[in-house]
């Protein structure tokens, strides 16, 4: 068999021992990465589902708001012709009472 003393083997098992911990090593720190990964993950579910949650909450006040801006616009017109309508029914209503005259009594 092989000798422990003998040089090239104990070469060959300190190379392989350094091998074993490199290799350890950086297992060690893939490891590392994937819990940051991990941590991110699990903290940016919550962040997103917030953001989501406002962002949609936005989007709803401004169609909201929309309406209301396109309701007041259609009061408004509204309020214009009715005015309009006013205007134009008393110039013609005071028109008409011009034109006739009341009837004087007779004696």
């Amino acid at each position: 068999m092989y000798e422990r003393q003998d040089p090239n083997v104990r070469r060959e098992m300190q190379q392989e021992r350094l091998r074993s911990e490199q290799f350890a090593h950086q297992l060690q720190q893939e490891a590392a990465t994937q819990w940051q990964k991990a941590i991110t993950g699990v903290l940016a579910l919550p962040t997103a589902t917030a953001l989501t949650v406002g962002a949609t909450t936005l989007q709803v006040a401004a169609f909201i708001e929309r309406g209301f801006e396109i309701f007041q616009e259609s009061a408004e017109t509204m309020r214009r012709s009715l005015d309009g309508a006013r205007k134009e029914m008393s110039q013609r209503s005071g028109e008409w009472r011009a034109e006739t005259t009341p009837e004087q009594p007779r004696s």
